[in-house]
């Protein structure tokens, strides 16, 4: 098919899974509004509130990667719809804190679990079975999800805090946000089986029996082959490094922010403002990929970053650097899942996507989860976040460097001797 014949089939479940990815980061882009409320009601430190994001991390990392194949043996939409129902209620149970930590903790680790069944692998995966010649501009948009909703997020939650409350706005924000996403991914997601498709529009896909695999056939590295690739392993390091920062980032944004001066709902506008400029980054980071060596790209967003973190040092923070780091960082930040998406299903092929992205996946966690309460930390140690944005700085540029030296795009049309691995 080409890349108007898949688009014409498959636009709906773009469309859905674009919408349906801002579910998960809700929790984590609201958390930085949540702090004042709840350090001041229970008098907890930033390093508890944030720490609960620590156990999506530590049950992500050992099991993501079982997710995964079992996304590549049944498909993404179950794991979907189950998951967006149980994330909306999870978000909303935040509303039931009575300040005992353990329940805190306990709230967080049901969170964690539900969090699994909607990993990006779920959502690249079923966008990479869809789309061949048209995948990089549809990985594109639905990875503008993340930026949508960190866009719409932050200041929703500002004006439920102010207006109604911590818990009101965690309510709303899990039920509400559920139900739309859900309507979307329940009629318009489906599993396509990629290679089994007739080329004219019909579509008329094999049933596979329960017992094969949905990617039999498909070319890609073995899991032997994955694990010796240095590109997937450059991948993978680059990736650590630069959504640990944007982790951090995610979540401590607004009190950063508040720390150099800006009010709170300004500072939550500004959140806003980042998060559209990652729209802009998402989608031209995909147009980009897919017609420049997606490295070189991948790489120059790092570098974007790296420059975009110096205005946040105390010494050049002035009104106009904090609106353009905003501007940038949001621009920055919003290319990284989709550089770490499309990398993967270029190196390593679509054959094992659904087990290899689910290792990448639980790097993706890994930051997420654990950049939150590092942040959290560092402020309760120092008082200040200047030591975490100086260690970003340079931990950025080797990101970029890493991805520089990616090597030639394996052509998984030809011989396997002459794909570069």
């Amino acid at each position: 098919m080409t890349a108007r014949e898949e688009w014409r089939a498959y636009w709906p479940i773009v469309l859905a899974c674009m919408i349906g990815i801002t579910m998960p980061v809700v929790a984590y882009v609201t958390l930085g509004l949540f702090l004042t409320p709840l350090s001041q009601e229970f008098g907890w430190s930033r390093t508890l509130i944030t720490a609960g994001t620590g156990l999506v991390a530590a049950l992500t990392i050992p099991v993501s990667p079982f997710v995964g194949a079992a996304i590549d043996k049944w498909g993404a939409r179950k794991f979907i719809i189950f998951g967006l129902v149980l994330m909306g209620l999870s978000i909303a149970s935040f509303s039931l804190a009575n300040g005992s930590a353990a329940q805190w903790l306990a709230l967080w680790s049901v969170y964690a679990v539900v969090s699994l069944l909607l990993k990006y692998t779920a959502w690249t995966s079923a966008i990479v079975h869809a789309f061949q010649e048209g995948r990089s501009l549809a990985l594109a948009i639905i990875l503008c999800g993340p930026a949508l909703g960190s866009a719409l997020a932050p200041p929703l939650a500002q004006i439920l805090i102010d207006g109604y409350g911590w818990r009101t706005a965690y309510l709303t924000l899990g039920i509400g946000w559920m139900v739309p996403t859900w309507l979307l991914a329940f009629v318009f997601i489906r599993d396509v089986r990629p290679g089994r498709k007739e080329p004219s529009g019909g579509e008329q896909q094999v049933v596979y029996p329960r017992t094969e695999s949905m990617n039999a056939g498909l070319p890609g590295l073995s899991i032997h082959e994955a694990l010796r690739s240095m590109a997937l392993w450059r991948i993978a390091l680059a990736t650590f490094f630069t959504l640990m920062i944007s982790a951090v980032l995610s979540i401590h944004k607004v009190p950063i922010l508040e720390l150099v001066g800006v009010s709170r709902r300004n500072a939550a506008l500004l959140a806003s403002l980042s998060g559209i400029a990652a729209l802009a980054g998402t989608l031209t980071t995909g147009w980009l990929m897919k017609r420049f060596h997606p490295g070189v790209i991948g790489a120059i967003t790092n570098f974007v970053l790296a420059a975009a973190l110096i205005p946040l040092l105390d010494q050049f923070t002035t009104p106009t650097t904090i609106v353009i780091s905003m501007l940038f960082v949001g621009f920055a930040g919003g290319t990284k899942a989709q550089v770490c998406s499309y990398l993967t299903s270029v190196y390593g092929g679509l054959r094992n996507f659904g087990k290899i992205y689910g290792v990448m996946s639980s790097i993706v966690a890994v930051c997420s989860a654990s950049g939150g309460m590092l942040g959290g930390f560092v402020y309760d140690l120092t008082g200040s976040y200047t030591p975490l944005i100086q260690f970003s700085i340079p931990a950025a540029c080797i990101s970029g460097l890493l991805l520089l030296r990616l090597g030639p795009v394996p052509d998984w049309g030809q011989p396997r001797k002459s794909r570069g691995h």
